[in-house]
């Protein structure tokens, strides 16, 4: 709609909504879904086709005027087919579809097809064709078409089957000798292929879809509807399709938004693979507990203690005393009451300590508060008997500064005990605890690195993610774009062949008015014979003649007025006779014709005196008869003046050659 319509008033987006929810209550169409743009063009298009200001007044006539709907419907649904219509499309469904959908059918299961918006069924009868030519002999009892529309007009036209010859011209000459026969004028299609299609009323954004087809044709039928509709349909498609059936759509039309539903196989030709459902995937990732690469030591307690560092000797003790001196990571070992009982070489190096701090309560050194604090951490292995673990997030200073450690306490239980005591065992009973430290420094530094990448890199994904979105919003801006100019070229189409027909009017309008042009030439051509015989005839007249219209302007004027007065007839002719100058009363003359003109009774016999060009002075008889038109109106006055005395001499002082 442009600005000057969306100016008029009437015309607005209000008065709009009006009239379509009158179509939808009362006449049961549905034009909700619909771009609002496209519909109100065509909708405007009618009230100027019927000279109707508002959509008020429209909606008025369609209550008076029931047939009127039959009309704004056909003008609303732009019936633009033909057969095998965008050839490379046929082309891919006869070579890559309809094999591999035939391949994956089972012998003598059925082929479903569905034409959506087939309009007056040229495009159900171009798929009945190619689908019966793959399936031979078979297709009478396998092939199954539904060719629906919502336009009545369009669905009885396309039930009789019928074509003029101008539209089976695509079809090809095997094709048309094979599936059609001459008939009134035209060509019929096969009896026997047409029962296998059934034509029938059906609203895509109404009525429910027709379900497991194989292949569903809806050609330049989405771009008519807004997204929300568009998105409707492709679900209703996606569900009324069998599993890899094909969705093929018009060249304007894509799927931008919908890959989860349908693959393209040609993106040219707007063939689409239906995708099959997929379960969903967990995404998540779990990251492991910074404290899991801590060593855990597991003791035996079936071997005798023994004494080593305040544990009993042998068994249980000794392995966990071996196992502390052997690691690699830092590690120290803790008795029941908290003192130091073993400190590898790995955490003499890592925290600076000494022979001397084995023995020591573990609280009194540096390292039970730094690289973090462990003492809470031990109380609570003691208190729950299980292994606590701790990050350090500071560094530990001295030479080892920026050093990050993972420490894992680890309660252990080193003594010998029976069943019966097992049973017994609490978490406050156990003799020892190993601290386990493991540096995780490079790795706190990667992460650290890997937070920077990650933040830089969930940057990038922003700005193309937001990148995308425009694109896409710009994708569906050219789509609706390209829709509106397919829209558009369909209905400049249609405009186009309604000029054609004008155009044809015109030229047999153009060729009467050449036959009407060449009779008046003919009857100019008698007229100007009969004037040339009248003025002959005038001319060889002895008395004078002038010939008056009803405004008394000179018509005619012969020889022998131009003898007695010197006047030619160029000169005269078209001027008024009171305004001449002759030596003639012409005063009564006039009044005398006037009379005649408006019918009076009086004589229409004067008798006057004049003079002549040659100073005489004789007098003249003028007689008067009036002309009438074919429809008994007053033409003008026939004026005869006849010479009835002798002149008398010439007067002094009169000039001739008047």
């Amino acid at each position: 709609m442009t600005d000057v319509d969306a100016a008029r008033p009437g015309r607005d987006q209000a008065a709009f909504a009006t009239l379509v929810d009158f179509l939808r209550e009362e006449r049961s169409f549905e034009f909700t879904g619909y771009k609002p743009r496209t519909l109100m063009r065509r909708v405007d298009r009618r009230l100027d086709e019927l000279g109707i200001d508002s959509y008020e007044s429209y909606t008025d006539h369609l209550q008076l005027n029931p047939d009127e709907f039959a009309a704004l419907l056909e003008s609303l649904l732009i019936n633009v087919t033909g057969f095998f219509r965008d050839e490379p499309v046929w082309r891919t469904l006869d070579e890559r579809c309809i094999p591999a959908l035939l391949a994956a059918k089972g012998d003598g299961e059925p082929v479903r097809v569905w034409v959506a918006g087939c309009a007056s069924g040229e495009e159900a009868y171009s798929a009945a064709m190619l689908l019966a030519e793959h399936l031979g002999d078979e297709a009478a009892a396998r092939l199954k078409i539904y060719a629906t529309d919502v336009d009545h007009a369009a669905l009885d036209e396309a039930r009789r089957g019928w074509f003029p010859a101008s539209a089976v011209e695509s079809v090809g000459e095997d094709r048309r000798s094979r599936w059609f026969a001459p008939h009134d004028g035209g060509y019929s299609f096969d009896a026997d292929l047409r029962r296998r299609i059934v034509f029938g009323r059906h609203d895509l954004l109404r009525d429910a879809p027709i379900s497991r087809v194989d292949l569903l044709l809806c050609r330049n039928v989405l771009m008519y509807f807004n997204a929300e509709a568009q998105a409707g349909l492709v679900n209703r498609f996606h569900f009324a399709l069998a599993d890899a059936g094909y969705l093929v759509l018009g060249k304007a039309e894509m799927l931008l938004a919908h890959g989860h539903l349908f693959a393209p196989l040609d993106p040219r030709t707007r063939i689409f693979v239906k995708q099959a459902d997929s379960p969903r995937r967990d995404r998540h990732g779990d990251l492991g507990d910074p404290g899991a690469a801590a060593l855990v030591v597991v003791a035996d307690p079936a071997h005798a203690p023994g004494s080593p560092g305040g544990f009993a000797a042998g068994g249980a003790a000794s392995l966990a005393v071996r196992a502390v001196e052997a690691s690699a990571q830092p590690q120290i070992l803790l008795d029941a009451h908290g003192r130091v009982a073993v400190v590898n070489a790995a955490a003499r190096d890592a925290f600076d300590l000494t022979d001397g701090a084995v023995g020591q309560p573990f609280s009194d050194l540096a390292v039970s508060y730094r690289p973090l604090e462990l003492r809470s951490a031990i109380e609570e292995a003691r208190r729950t008997g299980r292994a606590v673990g701790r990050r350090s997030g500071d560094d530990i200073g001295g030479d080892d500064a920026g050093r990050i450690f993972d420490v894992e306490v680890v309660p252990l239980d080193l003594s010998r005990r029976t069943d019966a005591q097992d049973s017994d065992r609490s978490a406050a009973s156990a003799l020892g605890f190993l601290l386990a430290f493991a540096d995780v420094t490079a790795l706190h530094r990667s992460e650290a690195r890997l937070a920077v990448v990650d933040g830089e890199l969930h940057a990038a994904y922003e700005q193309l993610q937001a990148a995308n979105e425009e694109l896409t919003t710009a994708n569906e801006e050219l789509h609706a774009t390209i829709e509106e100019l397919e829209t558009t070229n369909e209905e400049l189409q249609s405009t186009n062949e309604e000029l054609e027909t004008m155009n044809d009017e015109l030229s047999a309008t153009n060729l009467e008015l050449s036959a009407i042009n060449d009779e008046l030439q003919d009857r100019g051509a008698q007229v100007d014979e009969l004037n040339a015989f009248l003025g002959s005839v005038l001319d060889v007249m002895d008395a004078a003649v002038v010939v008056v219209d009803r405004d008394l302007r000179i018509r005619a004027w012969n020889r022998r007025c131009t003898e007695l007065w010197d006047v030619a007839a160029a000169a005269v002719t078209g001027r008024p006779l009171v305004g001449l100058d002759i030596g003639l009363p012409v005063g009564e003359i006039a009044d005398r014709a006037r009379a005649v003109l408006g019918g009076s009774s009086t004589s229409p016999e004067l008798e006057i005196a004049g003079e002549d060009r040659r100073g005489h002075s004789p007098r003249y008889l003028v007689r008067f008869t009036g002309l009438q038109h074919r429809d008994g109106r007053p033409a003008g006055v026939v004026v005869v003046l006849s010479v009835v005395s002798e002149p008398a001499k010439p007067r002094a002082g009169r000039s001739a050659g008047r």
